[in-house]
């Protein structure tokens, strides 16, 4: 008999990677499109070289930022669950809450 979760792990895995590549490969080709139109579609080869040099830089930049950003929400969001179960109540301000759905009024 095997274990539920661990059978799902490497297919969960491996979505996560192939969204992860996906992300990137959009990234690198908005910059090779806006490279594209800055040169009105004809790019000197030294912008390109570039471009090769720079593309995994600009990716591992991406990845750290977006793995950075999802581990900081999902602390935040286990430190929420964690005052909602001990306490019984939303960790934050209603007050706060309210106010951010109220229209603003005219200056």
């Amino acid at each position: 008999m095997t274990n539920g979760s661990a059978d799902n792990l490497l297919p969960r895995t491996a979505r996560l990677f192939a969204s992860l590549l996906l992300d990137v490969g959009v990234v690198l080709a908005s910059y090779a499109l806006a490279l594209s139109l800055k040169f009105d579609g004809d790019v000197p080869p030294e912008s390109w070289r570039q471009l090769a040099w720079a593309g995994p830089l600009i990716a591992f930049a991406y990845i750290l930022a977006v793995v950075a950003v999802m581990s900081m929400l999902g602390t935040v969001f286990q430190t929420g669950l964690y005052v909602y179960a001990m306490t019984g109540k939303a960790p934050f301000d209603e007050a706060l809450v309210r106010g951010a759905f109220q229209p603003k009024g005219a200056k």
